[in-house]
């Protein structure tokens, strides 16, 4: 696109007439048109303020530098450009010459950039979480950039946390900051849980890590001191941990089971223990006024909040049941809502499988906390499960064949968000694909398999908290050979991806009344 005009004014063709006796001479000078502004802003998910338009973070200008713009703070792995107005994504922003170029630890002297508004996207692609210097010169159209350092954190003994949770798919609270899995505080500086951690959880991944407030992802996180640090029947592989944003690393269970978690704040060390089982609880009738079921399996989806209410039998205060389709997934049930700290009734070790074959008089087991053990799904379909809450027994009955709501799916727009895509995980300005039927949309480009190489496609911009399209399982390869599996489902958790293991150019063809999705190798 060497043709495309990127700059404002790329040559600026000045003509001056002076006089010399009477005679005109005629002089030009070529070069860029220096950008004129009193502002200079950035916006991105690298930045201080992430994708906020309307407030952007305002640089500082060098003073007596009329052109020189400078950032000076913490900048997190993400994405960044400039803009010089508020509130408008439709003007032009200063970017990269080429997008996705790098600011990292290794200095960067006097690199040209570009201005213009529009496509392609282009932005710079901070690498290293950091203290940086950023330097804008608006009039030779060049950016330096240099490494202060790591952002300072605290040092050990200095931090005497008042709680401390516990938040990952090991621990029973899950992904979540709202209402994560917490220790108890047993004296200065430390802290212990006991409880169950799975090796799987819903995104099969067994990962945790620890915060010391509610609510925010944006705060300091007590990690290992690697990615993948691991927890099994040995203890844990490393001892020490560290308290800081970045890189988000994780402890990894890699077997699951009961343990007693120590953490200790002044020496910074963790302590795992493994131990037995709790004994089951006494059996007795589950006396409740209302059943819910929550799952992947149901169109509810994971929820605490809006699950389903189970009909009551009408002679048996002890019945429910549910009526309706459930797909490939787990589910459990519940009768107080907000809180995944509960009693809830979930599937035995035994259980057999939610499918086409029925069973009846299965027993359950009845408890809060873990093992998070789910009722499982294997087959889409009409179902009809019923509870007898005095016997504690659980019934399956197949219907018929189906598939969730809604089907099919209407929407005059898809797009595609993830890092194997040019786009990224912008959704404010994410991958637009070809309507080419009622149903049909097209993709047709490069996918990457650099990184996580995962992709999810949504019906609408700028919310990551809607339905996504997604398959039925974490990770479903896209490569040369196609997709592993043609079938998605739309909702909002688990957040599964598709996972490209092969770098090139696809057509991806989305059939939203079917419910599937093709991948062909373009030529």
């Amino acid at each position: 696109m060497k043709s495309k005009i990127y700059h404002l004014l790329v040559a600026l063709m000045v003509t001056i007439f002076t006089s010399c006796e009477g005679e005109k001479d005629l002089y030009t000078v070529e070069g860029l048109l220096p950008i004129i502004t009193n502002n200079l802003y950035m916006v991105g998910s690298a930045g201080p303020t992430a994708w906020d338009i309307n407030n952007p973070y305002a640089l500082t200008r060098v003073e007596g530098e009329k052109y020189l713009f400078v950032y000076h703070g913490e900048l997190t792995p993400g994405e960044i450009k400039m803009c010089i107005a508020v509130g408008n994504w439709n003007v032009a922003f200063i970017r990269p010459m080429e997008n996705g170029e790098k600011i990292g630890k290794d200095p960067i002297t006097d690199q040209s950039f570009q201005m213009y508004a529009g496509d392609p996207d282009n932005k710079w692609v901070v690498t290293e979480n950091g203290i940086y210097t950023l330097t804008f010169d608006l009039k030779n159209w060049t950016l330096t950039s240099v490494y202060e350092g790591p952002v300072p954190g605290p040092e050990k003994g200095s931090v005497d946390p008042v709680n401390v949770y516990l938040v990952g798919d090991a621990p029973i609270g899950g992904w979540t900051v709202d209402n994560p899995t917490r220790m108890t505080k047993v004296e200065p500086y430390k802290f212990t849980y006991e409880g169950y951690l799975t090796d799987t959880g819903h995104t099969g991944n067994g990962e945790l890590k620890a915060c010391m407030e509610l609510g925010n992802w944006n705060v300091d996180w007590i990690r290992p001191l690697s990615n993948g640090v691991e927890i099994n029947e040995n203890g844990v592989a490393d001892k020490n941990f560290t308290i800081t944003k970045f890189p988000d690393d994780r402890w990894k269970v890699t077997k699951a089971g009961f343990y007693r978690i120590d953490m200790d704040f002044k020496e910074w060390t963790i302590e795992v223990t493994p131990i037995e089982a709790p004994a089951p609880p006494e059996f007795a009738p589950i006396k409740v006024d209302k059943l819910y079921i929550t799952g992947y399996a149901t169109p509810a989806g994971w929820t605490v909040n809006t699950p389903i209410e189970l009909e009551r039998d009408m002679a048996d205060d002890y019945i429910f049941r549910y009526r309706g389709e459930l797909k490939p997934g787990g589910f459990r049930f519940m009768h107080t809502l907000g809180s995944w700290n509960v009693e809830m009734i979930r599937a035995a070790a035994g259980t057999p499988d939610v499918c086409s074959t029925d069973f009846s008089d299965v027993k359950f087991d009845y408890y809060a906390g873990e093992p998070d053990a789910n009722f499982m799904v294997t087959e889409y379909g009409e179902y009809t499960i019923t509870l007898n809450l005095r016997d504690w027994t659980i019934s399956s009955h197949y219907e018929v064949a189906g598939r969730p709501d809604p089907y099919p799916i209407l929407t005059e727009n898809l797009y595609l968000v993830g890092d194997a895509l040019a786009t990224g995980w912008d959704i404010i300005n994410p991958t637009v694909l070809k309507k080419t039927g009622l149903y049909t949309f097209v993709y047709e480009g490069s996918l990457k398999a650099d990184g996580a190489g995962e992709l999810k496609a949504c019906l609408e911009k700028g919310s990551y908290d809607a339905k996504f399209i997604r398959p039925l399982s974490q990770g479903c390869e896209i490569n040369k050979q196609g997709v592993a599996d043609p079938n998605f489902t739309y909702t909002n958790l688990p957040d599964d991806k598709w996972k490209v293991t092969e770098s090139g150019d696809y057509r991806l063809t989305f059939d939203l009344e079917n419910w599937t999705i093709t991948v062909e190798v373009l030529e």
